[in-house]
């Protein structure tokens, strides 16, 4: 009896995720429709930018709006509540998805190195009778130099994660597509 019970929750519970998943599926298959399309005047190569992903535009008056867009008609977008023209646009950056994760990583391992080298000196220092010599100073002889390559790690996640990839009006035709 109770058995039954349990199945008959759990069969629950999945038909609301699946039924949830289908949801979320189709409200994201509508919003990849509204498209940000930049032609490279050079060479023909089309960029296109979905809906939903963090842009930042710099407009002609130097004015800069960083934020989700959304896409009202073929010549205006909306981003962060402010109605942008297609010829107030000067550029268009985005973030690329590649340097977010490698970025992320390099900072999150930098921290970690820079983490235990300071900890692990202070450590050592605190254990071994506020001296260093010894088997203490063989350690300092690691800990040290991980402390520096944490910190110069950090420097190139920082480097590689505020990366932006920028689209010039001067290179790029810019269409929006609804």
């Amino acid at each position: 009896m109770k058995i039954e019970r349990l199945e008959k929750s759990i069969n629950n519970c999945m038909k609301t995720v699946v039924c949830l998943f289908l949801v979320s599926c189709v409200s994201n298959i509508y919003a990849q429709k509204q498209t940000i399309s930049l032609l490279n005047v050079e060479n023909n190569k089309v960029k296109t930018i979905k809906n939903n992903r963090t842009i930042e535009i710099i407009k002609k008056d130097r004015h800069i709006v960083k934020g989700t867009f959304k896409i009202i008609n073929d010549s205006n977008l909306l981003l962060n509540n402010d109605t942008i023209a297609i010829n107030e646009i000067s550029s268009i950056s985005i973030k690329p998805t590649a340097s977010k994760i490698i970025g992320g990583s390099l900072l999150l391992v930098g921290s970690s190195a820079i983490l235990l080298g300071v900890g692990g000196a202070v450590d050592v220092y605190t254990t071994s009778g506020h001296g260093f010599d010894g088997d203490a100073g063989m350690s300092l002889l690691f800990l040290v130099p991980l402390t520096g390559i944490g910190i110069i790690t950090d420097a190139i996640g920082l480097s590689v994660y505020s990366h932006k990839k920028e689209f010039l009006r001067k290179k790029w035709n810019i269409k929006f597509e609804k």
